[in-house]
Formats: structure tokens, C-alpha cells, sequence
């Protein structure tokens, strides 16, 4: 059953009335291992796994597709991983069907599509233990007008927007469009956006001015 837990806190939260929780994991009655001497085990490790519930039991689960993020793109800042998470999520999954296509847009970042095949297996653990690969390309930050390619059309919005707080062109999400929002452009210049059939070619001038003029005009070098 896919909802939160009686015990789990919920927001908004104390003085700062943020919405809590911003994102979940399976957190109850997992069966997890313990230390041996717990539950009168006395290093009797036939004793060493028990369920539990809680943060402790729910916080693997995210650490874990963390550490699957760092490894596939290093350069994730803490807020690019945490924003990737929160709005990637899914609040539900059919389980009656063999294929399932889900895709995921964040705002300044190319979308993803997941093919999730033979659902029914995974959920009866046909697959338990053995290393699942979905054919998905991770998002990638710098498409900020969503047109699936990262292009100097995108710089022309950094540069229209600069200084600014609109949302869709603060791919960081820190609250300000800035120069770190064009060093995601800099960074994936010209990338497409695999995923999605018929994308466009990426452009590299607009008005005759390239990635490097728009740069130029706003005093920002890498």
C-alpha cells in the first residue's frame, strides 16, 4: 500500500512551513539486517535480521539511487540530486501491465523516458538479487526552453533572464538565474536528447551570435 506511514511526520514543517515530506521510500516492516546481539541473539548470527520501520529503514533506499547518480554524473551538485529525486518520483506505478513508458521532464533539464518492461515479474521478484538495466538516458541539465537539445537558444535565455528568479531558467534551483546556470549549457552544448524520436538539431547561432558571444556580452568565462 503506497502511503505514508501513521508514525512518519508530516508537514508543514515548524517556523519554516515547508510541505514534509518532499519525497519517500519503502520505510515499513523491512527485513533488514541488525547487530548480533540484538533480540538476544548473544553472536548468534541466525539472529541477525529483523523487520523494522522507520527513516532508518527508508533512508538506504535514497542513499542508495544517490550513489547511482553520482557514479553515472559526478558533477551533480547536492541540489541538482535532491531536485532530480523530488521531481522524478512517482506516485504510482499500474502493476497490471507488461509495459510501462513513464517520462520525466524537469524544468532546464532534457527529459528522460523509462521503458519499464514485464512489471508483474519485477513485483513478484522473478528478478530479486540480479542487476536490472532500464534503457533510459539520465536527465541532462541545460535545455531550459524544453525543445530537447541544449543549444545556444538556451544561453539566450540564461542571458535574458539573468540575475531574475524565474524558475525555469535556474536549472540549480539555488533561486537566481546566474553563471552556474550557464555552465550547465557550457558543459552539455549541443547534447540531444536520445530519448525522444524526431528531436532537433541543436542550433549554434542565433542572430549570428554563437554560445561564446552570448557568454562574452555577460562577462562569463569557464
Amino acid at each position: 500500500m503506497k502511503q505514508v506511514a501513521p508514525f512518519n511526520s508530516r508537514g508543514p514543517a515548524w517556523l519554516t512551513f515547508d510541505i514534509k515530506p518532499e519525497i519517500t521510500a519503502p520505510g515499513v516492516n523491512v527485513y533488514s539486517t541488525i547487530p548480533f546481539y540484538m533480540d538476544g541473539g548473544n553472536g548468534n548470527y541466525d539472529y541477525s535480521y529483523d523487520r523494522y520501520s522507520g527513516i532508518s529503514m527508508a533512508s538506504p533506499h535514497v542513499a542508495g539511487v544517490v550513489e547511482l547518480l553520482k557514479a553515472a554524473h559526478p558533477n551533480l551538485s547536492q541540489l541538482d540530486i535532491k531536485s532530480i529525486l523530488i521531481n522524478t518520483a512517482e506516485n504510482d506505478i499500474p502493476a497490471n501491465v507488461e509495459n510501462v513508458e513513464v517520462e520525466v521532464k524537469v524544468p532546464g533539464h532534457l527529459s528522460t523516458k523509462l521503458l519499464i518492461n514485464e512489471i508483474n515479474d519485477l513485483i513478484n521478484s522473478k528478478y530479486a538479487g540480479s542487476f536490472i538495466k532500464l534503457p533510459n538516458t539520465m536527465l541532462t541539465p541545460g535545455d531550459i526552453n524544453g525543445d530537447d537539445v541544449i543549444d545556444v537558444l538556451d544561453a539566450v535565455e540564461i542571458k535574458k533572464y539573468l540575475g531574475t528568479e524565474n524558475r525555469s531558467t535556474d536549472i540549480n534551483f539555488d533561486g537566481t538565474v546566474n553563471k552556474q546556470d550557464m555552465w550547465s549549457v557550457y558543459l552539455y552544448y549541443l547534447a540531444i536528447n536520445d530519448t525522444i524520436l524526431n528531436a532537433p538539431q541543436p542550433k549554434e547561432t542565433y542572430n549570428g551570435e554563437t554560445l561564446q558571444d552570448n557568454m562574452n556580452e555577460l562577462g562569463i568565462k569557464f
